[in-house]
């Protein structure tokens, strides 16, 4: 059974790989397929790996942002726990029918999260034994390099035999600094496509590369506590970008969640959306359906930003900011490069990626007719 690699670049929208020369990856595109998908909304990590690892969407899946509000135990928590994946993974499915399975990520949370059916997990952030016998230690988690060495690992499992799927996915803290066309991203990526290509050449793999979601430079936020609170509404308001890697982003997200108390979700609506900056204030069942959330899972209102806003769920001291961020409308558009052709339609959303590879389209297929 032929090999198969989903490669997940963390934060590398469609903008990036236009303005850069990737000698193996234009190669694969020729004789593949290249285009586009449209990203998961809110557009952050936790969101679209769940969407790509289910081939499903996240009214399906459960996954609605980085965090969520727990209502039982009135806080909010991380979501990267493996339990709240509500769809069966694509690992599990592969390991049933004796398709060997692995999941190598940069970050810890991923790591868990996406871990169910996984028969072989490699963290870079918290890397196992024998992996740092055989590369040596990581970098900083913080520091893009790191991704190179996760792609080291992916080689080192190919030469092994195994797996005969794996998901990789990278940390995107280069694009929180460095803009498409910029000289770091760019050799970045060039560097990114000589290890792939390397790998790839090795092995009979099939292959596809995309992203979870783009990146934007923001210099605008908006504390949706303290406009509501003017106005003698209360609320919460979760992030959907929160996480424990608060250095890449700040928890400043074009994105969030607010919940009110008792009936004034409507009231706050009309307030929020004459805020300048605000391009969408969407009810529960209006996001539930428009963006395909999971209903119990989102708040009663989802925010989205124009392109330079974002964010806060805590009270700044200054309304300025200046940071390349994401989860808006306008980090959607993420690239999709496949050695393989599509056999059945071409993919419009990022659920739809892993049709491209043969050996997941027969699961996502058997699955969708059991």
């Amino acid at each position: 059974m032929k090999k198969a690699v989903l490669i997940v670049l963390d934060g590398c929208g469609s903008d990036y790989l236009q303005q850069v020369k990737t000698p193996f990856l234009e190669e694969v595109a020729k004789k593949g397929y290249a285009g586009e998908v449209q990203a998961a909304v809110p557009t952050v990590t936790n969101v679209n790996t769940a969407s790509l690892l289910t081939a499903r969407t996240p009214a399906d899946h459960g996954i609605t942002g980085n965090s969520y509000f727990d209502s039982v135990k009135n806080m909010v928590k991380y979501m990267n726990n493996p339990t709240l994946i509500l769809a069966e993974t694509l690992f599990s499915r592969c390991v049933r029918r004796g398709i060997t399975t692995a999941l190598l990520t940069v970050k810890d949370k991923l790591a868990y999260l996406l871990s169910t059916g996984a028969q072989i997990v490699v963290s870079a952030e918290n890397a196992p034994e024998w992996v740092m016998q055989k590369l040596g230690a990581p970098p900083s988690v913080y520091d893009p390099h790191i991704n190179l060495w996760l792609l080291r690992v992916l080689k080192e499992l190919l030469r092994r035999r195994g797996p005969l799927f794996c998901l990789l996915v990278t940390t995107d803290t280069l694009m929180h600094y460095c803009s498409p066309g910029s000289k770091e991203a760019g050799e970045f990526l060039q560097a990114i496509d000589n290890h792939v290509g390397q790998i790839m050449k090795e092995d009979d793999v099939d292959l596809v590369v995309t992203a979870d979601h783009g990146m934007n430079y923001k210099d605008r936020v908006i504390d949706p506590l303290n406009v509501l609170s003017e106005e003698g509404i209360m609320c919460r308001v979760v992030s959907t970008i929160q996480d424990t890697y608060e250095r890449h982003h700040l928890n400043l997200a074009g994105s969030c969640f607010v919940y009110t108390s008792g009936n004034q979700s409507e009231d706050a609506k009309e307030i929020l959306s004459n805020v300048t900056g605000i391009e969408a204030v969407c009810t529960k069942k209006e996001a539930a359906n428009r963006f395909c959330l999971h209903p119990q899972r989102i708040g009663d209102l989802l925010l989205l930003g124009d392109q330079r806003t974002v964010f806060t769920a805590t009270l700044l001291e200054h309304k300025e900011i200046r940071i390349r961020s994401h989860g808006s409308l306008h980090e959607t558009q993420v690239p999709v490069i496949s050695s393989c052709f599509p056999r059945e339609k071409f993919p419009s959303h990022i659920w739809e990626v892993p049709l491209l590879i043969p050996t997941l389209a027969i699961e996502i297929n058997r699955q969708e007719n059991s």
